[in-house]
C-alpha cells in the first residue's frame, strides 16, 4: 500500500528558498576568528578517521572529509579538530536539498543546519549502555553518535518544513572526571573561541554554512557561553546575546516548542488509546528543560507522574516544585512501580533497550514518547519492537522538532510562535497516522515515517 504521509506543504524542491534564505548576507570574513584553511583528508570508514584523527592529526587544525561513508550510508561531510582536551565533529548528511546565497560575494553556497552537543565519556557510556576502555574507541562512538545526528537533523528540518540538509557538531570532552559537560568558568572563554573558530573555518573553507543552534548543554554556565561564543561567531543563534551581535530576531529557548511538541504527541497518542482514569500515567526519564515540562503539565491535568533522573538534584527541584504529585524512582527500582501507559525518556539517548523493554511492557506501557533523540538502542530494531509487544514508538526528529524549528524560522523570516500551527496542522496529524499505519502494516510508526522521510530525500536530490 502506497504512504500516504506528507512534509509540510512549506517544504518544496531546492532552489525555491534561495531569495529568503538569505539571512547570513551580512557576515563578512575578515571579521571572524578560525582554525585557519580546513585540510581535505581521504579516508574509507570511521576506523581510518580515527586512526587519522589520533596519529596523524595536528592541534588547532581543521580537516574534512569529502563524501564519508558508514553503516552503508553516506554523509556529504564530515569535519573535525582536535585541542589537548577537546575533539570536534561536525557531520554534514545533506546540504542538497536547497541552495542559497550567503556572505553577499555573489558565490553560491549550500546550505545545513543543526545544533551542538557536547558530551563526556560518562554520558557517551550511559547512551550506548556499556563501558568504554579505549580512547580510540570512545572517539569512534563520538563520531558515530555524531553521524546519527546529523542524519536525524536532515529529517527533523524536512519533518519542519524547511528543504535544508542536516548537520550537527558534537565536542568530546576528555581528560575530566564525571559527565564532561561541567567545564570550569575560566576555561569557558577557551572554549568558546575553540568551538567559534572550528565552525568559522568550515563556513570560510567550504561551501556550506552551518547553522548552530542551543543544543549545547551547557546551562551550567548560564549566558557566559553564549556571551563569549556569540562575539566570535556568526553561528550561534537562538539566543539574545547572538541575536544582538549578527541580527538575529529569535530569543526564545529551544526547550519550550519542543515541549510543546511533546506533549501534544503524548496527548494525541493518549487520546487514541482511550486512557482513562487510572490508566492516565507516565513514566518520565530525564527531568532536564523538556522532561521537567512534560512533568509539570501532567500533574496539572492530574496524571500519576513517575520520574527518573541520575541526577539526584533534579529529581530533588522536581519534588520541590511539584511535591507529592511526582513519584520519584530510580531506573534500578522501575519494578515497583505498579504500572504505567506513557514512558517519556528525556534525557540523553538509548533510554529504551533491551534489557529494559521487557519490564515496560509487564509494566503495561503502551507507547514511547519523549523528547530524547535516538530514543531506543540502536541494537533493538524498531519493528521488532512493535512486532514482540505492541508497544509505538515514533520518530524522534518528529517528535523533538522544537529547536529545528527556531533555527529554521530564522531562516525564512516566519515568527517562531507559528510552531502552534505546525503542531496542530501536521506534527500531530503524522502522529496519528503513524499509528494507523502500523496497524494496517504490522510495522513500527518509526520505521514508517523514517523510510517515508528517507523516500522524500532522495527525491529531493534528484
Amino acid at each position: 500500500m502506497a504512504m500516504d504521509l506528507s512534509l509540510p506543504p512549506s517544504v518544496v524542491r531546492r532552489n525555491k528558498l534561495d531569495i529568503s534564505l538569505g539571512y547570513c548576507n551580512d557576515i563578512q570574513p575578515n571579521r571572524l576568528l578560525s582554525l585557519g584553511p580546513v585540510y581535505e583528508v581521504r579516508v574509507d570508514n570511521p576506523d581510518h578517521l580515527i586512526d587519522l584523527l589520533v596519529h596523524d592529526a595536528v592541534d588547532g587544525c581543521a580537516y574534512f572529509v569529502n563524501h564519508f561513508r558508514a553503516k552503508e550510508k553516506e554523509w556529504e561531510y564530515v569535519c573535525f579538530a582536535r585541542s589537548e582536551e577537546w575533539t570536534i565533529f561536525c557531520s554534514i548528511f545533506s546540504t542538497a536539498l536547497a541552495y542559497n546565497p550567503l556572505f553577499a560575494d555573489g558565490r553560491r553556497r549550500r546550505l545545513c543546519s543543526g545544533g551542538t552537543r557536547i558530551i563526556g565519556k560518562d554520558d557517551l557510556q550511559q547512551a550506548l549502555h556499556r563501558p568504554l576502555s579505549d580512547p580510540a574507541e570512545e572517539l569512534q562512538q563520538a563520531l558515530l553518535m555524531n553521524l546519527d545526528l546529523s542524519e536525524a537533523m536532515t529529517g527533523k528540518n524536512l519533518s519542519n518544513g524547511f528543504n535544508i540538509g542536516g548537520s550537527k557538531t558534537l565536542v568530546y570532552v576528555t581528560g575530566q572526571p564525571g559527565n564532561g559537560k561541567h567545564i570550569p568558568a575560566e576555561r569557558a572563554r577557551e572554549f568558546a573561541a575553540f568551538m567559534a573558530r572550528f565552525h568559522n573555518s568550515i563556513a570560510q573553507s567550504l561551501p556550506l554554512f552551518i547553522g548552530t543552534g542551543s543544543d549545547l548543554n551547557f546551562s551550567e554556565h548560564g549566558n557566559l557561553y553564549y556571551d563569549l561564543c556569540s562575539r566570535l561567531s556568526p553561528s550561534y543563534v537562538g539566543n539574545p546575546l547572538a541575536a544582538r551581535r549578527w541580527g538575529r530576531e529569535t530569543d526564545e529557548d529551544t526547550t519550550i516548542p519542543t515541549a510543546k511538541g511533546v506533549v501534544a504527541s503524548i496527548d494525541a497518542v493518549s487520546t487514541y488509546l482511550d486512557l482513562q482514569g487510572d490508566q492516565r500515567s507516565i513514566l518520565i526519564k530525564g527531568l532536564g528543560g523538556v522532561g521537567l515540562l512534560v512533568a509539570r503539565h501532567y500533574v496539572e491535568e492530574g496524571w500519576k507522574v513517575y520520574a527518573t533522573d541520575i541526577d539526584a538534584k533534579k529529581l530533588e527541584r522536581a519534588r520541590e516544585e511539584l511535591g507529592a504529585a511526582v513519584t520519584p524512582v530510580e531506573e534500578m527500582n522501575w519494578d515497583r512501580i505498579p504500572a504505567v501507559k506513557i514512558f517519556s525518556p528525556n534525557s540523553s539517548s538509548g533510554s529504551l533497550t533491551r534489557e529494559n523493554l521487557p519490564l515496560l511492557k509487564n509494566l503495561g506501557v503502551q507507547a514511547v514518547v519523549g523528547g530524547e533523540n535516538n530514543i531506543r538502542d540502536k541494537h533493538l530494531d524498531a519493528d521488532f519492537i512493535y512486532e514482540e509487544t505492541g508497544i509505538l514508538i515514533f520518530a524522534d526528529f518528529l517528535l523533538n522538532g522544537g529547536g529545528a524549528w527556531i533555527v529554521d524560522a530564522e531562516m525564512v523570516e516566519r515568527a517562531v510562535e507559528d510552531v502552534e500551527d505546525w503542531i496542530e496542522s501536521y506534527q500531530v496529524p503524522t502522529v496519528r497516522r503513524t499509528i494507523e499505519l502500523a496497524k494496517e502494516l504490522d510495522r513500527s510508526p518509526e520505521s514508517i515515517f523514517t523510510d517515508f522521510i528517507q523516500r522524500k530525500v532522495k527525491e529531493l536530490v534528484a
